[in-house]
């Protein structure tokens, strides 16, 4: 996972998390309220861009275009569909071994790091699952864009 926009050289720009570590970071941030559940929007197939535009004399690079546009909605997309927004992370950003690149937003960053504050004030203690790293890389990525998985 890399920062959006780190500046070059920035310490935490980059995290390191093995399959195995994802659950229970996914669990910890959940218990947190730093994360929440989440339902993967559907999938945005090239073709289904691309069909959209025949009869019509739309050019390829507009239905590429298109399609990447649609990709980066899907890849930003908070992953709650209901009606009420939920603050945080949603955790299928997080999901090992997906070749999405899910963008977790600044906001989602910076709304994480509120619900771990407020725990860490209410008494929790930080968990071995978050390491040293993870608390200072959404730190840099609520300053600087957010980040990439993968």
């Amino acid at each position: 996972m890399s920062v959006q926009d780190a500046p070059g050289g920035a310490r935490h720009a980059t995290v390191w998390l093995g399959f195995t570590d994802i659950p229970g970071l996914w669990l910890e941030m959940v218990n947190r309220r730093m994360a929440f559940d989440s339902t993967i929007p559907p999938v945005i197939h090239p073709d289904a861009v691309h069909d959209q535009d025949v009869g019509d004399q739309q050019s390829l690079s507009e239905s590429v275009e298109r399609y990447l546009r649609a990709r980066e909605r899907r890849v930003t997309d908070h992953g709650n569909p209901s009606a009420d927004y939920v603050p945080g992370i949603p955790v299928h950003k997080l999901y090992p071994g997906d070749d999405d690149q899910w963008r977790v937003t600044a906001r989602e960053c910076a709304e994480a790091l509120a619900a771990y504050d407020a725990a860490m004030q209410a008494g929790a203690t930080h968990p071995p699952e978050f390491g040293e790293d993870w608390i200072p890389f959404l730190r840099l990525a609520a300053r600087h864009g957010g980040f990439r998985t993968r």
